[in-house]
């Protein structure tokens, strides 16, 4: 069977990847995780510049009121109907620490999630409608650090041993805190003092073997309420392909 063809849609340089200068695109950590469930997978990204408002081309009307956190899609909407026909999935990976999830209690935390997974399943029904396109919401509780802090196996095969100082949080989709504290435990601060220890800092390259080196079955139990619903769907639409 031919590889499994996706586009994904991102928003930073640490998840989805960006230009490295030279012309290409040097992926982020997103791309990892994407594989576990489709080591082959010839994954493009879908570029910020080719965000079209105005959807110039595209010959569908009546598009559907997209929520807050959805309606990230809509700027794409011209690109993706360009893709048709060359994708075969498309994902779209979304940081919830700029509304809701960011600063709420843990109770807020998920029915910020909630709801922002009901958005993108609606928004998908009108794409795989319209557009004859599946597709997957890749959504961490808070923010990618938090995926990458579920599994401290991953930080002994990347750096030669598990974090001590401090250890990896016991409920690591959760965490957060002030982010200008740089002892807080914010996502980005806690990873960035994990690191420390190995004397590394909180670069796209580590953050891509830490993402290489987790396990799915411990980031599911880790993070059962973001990773869980992902990997369930990644591996169901790779099984319905096979």
């Amino acid at each position: 069977m031919a590889a499994l063809r996706i586009a994904l849609i991102g928003e930073g340089r640490n998840d989805y990847g960006g230009p490295d200068g030279f012309g290409d695109w040097k992926e982020g950590a997103a791309q990892p995780f994407i594989r576990k469930f489709a080591s082959d997978a010839e994954i493009k990204p879908i570029r910020k510049q080719d965000r079209d408002l105005k959807g110039i081309g595209l010959p569908l009307k009546n598009f559907p009121k997209l929520g807050f956190h959805a309606s990230v899609i809509r700027p794409y909407f011209a690109k993706i109907w360009e893709l048709k026909g060359e994708i075969d999935l498309l994902i779209i990976f979304k940081d919830l620490d700029k509304e809701g999830s960011g600063k709420a209690s843990k109770d807020q935390a998920l029915k910020s999630f909630e709801r922002a997974a009901t958005e993108f399943e609606e928004a998908f029904k009108f794409l795989k409608d319209r557009f004859q396109i599946p597709a997957i919401a890749m959504i961490p509780m808070r923010m990618l650090e938090n995926w990458l802090l579920s599994d401290e196996n991953a930080f002994e095969i990347a750096f030669g041993s598990k974090p001590a100082n401090p250890k990896l949080p016991y409920q690591p989709e959760f965490v957060w805190g002030d982010e200008q504290d740089r002892d807080s435990e914010h996502p980005k601060n806690f990873i960035r003092q994990v690191l420390q220890q190995y004397g590394q800092d909180k670069t796209t390259d580590n953050f891509i073997l830490i993402a290489k080196a987790s396990d799915i079955a411990t980031m599911r139990k880790a993070c059962p309420h973001s990773f869980a619903p992902f990997a369930d769907r990644m591996k169901n639409f790779a099984e319905q392909r096979s």
